[in-house]
């Protein structure tokens, strides 16, 4: 796939413009016309306001959730006035409502008064989530009793909401049918608020945040834990809960490992994340699961040993500051069902890692689908007798996300050029060989343009449903701005579905000034196509960078949706 649109006569470019842009409506007009419906609804939403009928009185609950989405995403730019949001709100609260979830803008006081509009007017309510894990000086009194007014209630998220024992015990008594809880306990938790908790029969799934966790010194309630109190409060609440399924708290580490094993040693329990550092000498309980488990620098051949015997399976592994050689034996004893793989190199003593042999790691995880290398200091071991094309490119059919940090910028060498040249087969064969593939396309560094656009000329149509294309490189030299650009250019006519691209460069580096002065061209297509381009400063809004490594989390961009898709909207 060729487009020379920088030579193209002006008749020819006009009817590349007009035919890509139909292949757009085709494709994005179904949901950008719901969109903008919500959208100026939400604009105009003083006009819904005192009207003798609800307009939104039968609106469904999955309507309600996207017009709550919107409203709560995107009111940053003040698309709602803040004194008409908790009326407009209380308007799409009908009895179709199922899930509520309040975001960051509501009071604790609007909050309440929700929750009373809900108990008045929603009685298939089963869900009640306020996610707002940042710690504030409000002391509003929870809407507890309120909520236990809702006798479908299964499932609730109290948010930054910070609970003691006395609330557990409310919940014991007006909310016997919990099945899903998700709690900030303040510094008043204690082990009368366990045994609350134990006789939750039917709880399965505790999400606990711990005030002292978030170093909390805002709350009035906030007193000093002795960690080891704290400790045994986690084991407890994971123990004792007679049919607790999924436990998930933050920092779990090799004490609550052992605590835990040595208390609970037949307790069938998942937990979400577990860190295990030296010192693992307690032996695996066999009932218990771990989704995510880091494994940090240290270990001896003890706690090497411990690690290789662990029964249960492990999808998300992340390896920090491991020896190589101890990587490789891991993932050849767990690796079968890791799905997720990330390495990082925090150590601080300048250990050397050795070598790692990417082939030996995708073999040894044959149900991968994301890998992820974030420090530059990478040393591949290049293998000539078990090289990158000895692996079928079936290996890479569940693969959704491949990045390494590619140090041949910073570090230009021979060595480092002919063993990255492994990752760039692997990239390659990542691009062809998987069938889920993000939508989201994050290229940072040249080799992987390179790659890309070799891809794109003999296979285009491996890109044909790409969303979103960013472009991040420390030093954009001219030849890499230029391939950049076609780059962009091509996936612009490939892609019918593509409704942003991004291109970061550090801040010393005036990329955007080159583009508009040297390369107007690309700028033009982009606003002809109705493609919104931006040019933003590494580092200056991380939240912005959107990395694709969460599972089904193909987001946008916190600070920029709305801004975005109106353009795109606007375009259509």
């Amino acid at each position: 796939m060729n487009i020379n649109w920088k030579n193209a006569s002006i008749e020819t470019r006009s009817k590349m413009v007009d035919e890509m842009r139909k292949k757009r409506f085709a494709v994005q007009v179904p949901a950008s016309l719901k969109d903008l419906c919500i959208r100026f609804a939400i604009k105009n939403c003083r006009s819904y306001l005192g009207r003798s009928e609800n307009s939104f009185k039968n609106l469904p609950n999955t309507l309600i959730k996207e017009f709550f989405n919107a409203i709560f995403e995107t009111n940053r730019s003040l698309m709602i006035p803040h004194h008409t949001l908790f009326d407009f709100v209380s308007l799409l609260l009908n009895p179709n409502l199922i899930e509520f979830e309040a975001v960051q803008l509501l009071s604790h006081s609007q909050y309440a008064s929700l929750i009373n509009h809900i108990i008045n007017n929603c009685p298939n309510v089963t869900e009640i989530i306020r996610r707002r894990y940042y710690l504030t000086y409000e002391t509003d009194e929870l809407p507890l009793e309120t909520i236990m007014k809702l006798k479908k209630i299964k499932r609730i998220d109290f948010g930054s909401y910070p609970l003691q024992d006395e609330h557990f015990r409310l919940l014991v008594d007006h909310a016997p049918n919990l099945w899903s809880l998700s709690v900030l306990v303040s510094n008043w938790f204690t082990m009368e608020g366990v045994t609350y908790l134990s006789k939750m029969t039917k709880l399965m799934d505790l999400t606990m945040h711990f005030a002292s966790d978030f170093g909390a010194r805002n709350l009035q309630d906030v007193l000093t834990v002795e960690r080891e109190t704290l400790l045994e409060l986690k084991v407890e609440c994971a123990g004792k809960i007679p049919n607790l399924q999924r436990f998930f708290v933050l920092g779990l580490d090799n004490n609550f490992y052992r605590m835990f094993a040595e208390r609970y040693p037949n307790k069938r329990l998942t937990l979400t994340e577990l860190s295990l550092g030296p010192y693992c000498d307690t032996v695996w309980p066999a009932n218990l699961t771990v989704h995510f488990l880091q494994i940090n620098i240290g270990f001896s051949p003890v706690d090497f040993a411990r690690v290789c015997s662990i029964s249960c399976p492990i999808r998300e592994l992340t390896f920090d500051s491991v020896p190589y050689d101890q990587v490789h034996s891991i993932l050849i004893q767990i690796g079968a069902n890791v799905r997720s793989l990330f390495f990082k190199d925090t150590n601080r003593f300048g250990l050397q890692l050795g070598y790692l042999n990417l082939v030996t790691v995708i073999k040894a995880c044959p149900n991968l689908d994301r890998f992820y290398f974030e420090d530059r200091g990478l040393n591949i071991e290049l293998d000539q007798d078990d090289n990158v094309e000895t692996l079928p490119i079936e290996n890479f059919k569940a693969w959704k996300d491949f990045r390494i940090e590619d140090p041949r910028d910073s570090l230009p060498g021979e060595n480092i050029d002919e063993n990255y040249n492994q990752v760039d087969k692997i990239f390659k064969m990542y691009l062809l060989g998987s069938e889920d593939r993000s939508k989201n396309l994050f290229l940072c560094n040249p080799t992987q343009i390179k790659v890309v656009k070799e891809v794109l000329k003999d296979f285009p149509s491996r890109f044909e449903d790409t969303e979103k294309l960013y472009f991040a490189i420390d030093k954009w030299r001219t030849e890499f701005l230029e391939s950049a650009l076609d780059v962009a250019k091509q996936m612009i006519f490939c892609s019918s579905s593509l409704t942003k691209i991004k291109l970061y460069s550090n801040q010393l580096d005036p990329v955007e000034e080159k583009i508009y002065s040297e390369h107007s061209w690309f700028p033009e297509l982009t606003q002809a196509i109705g493609i919104p381009f931006e040019c933003r400063v590494l580092g200056e809004d991380d939240s912005s960078v959107e990395y694709t490594g969460l599972e089904g989390n193909d987001t946008d961009d916190a600070s920029d949706g709305v801004n975005d898709e109106m353009e795109l909207g606007d375009e259509v």
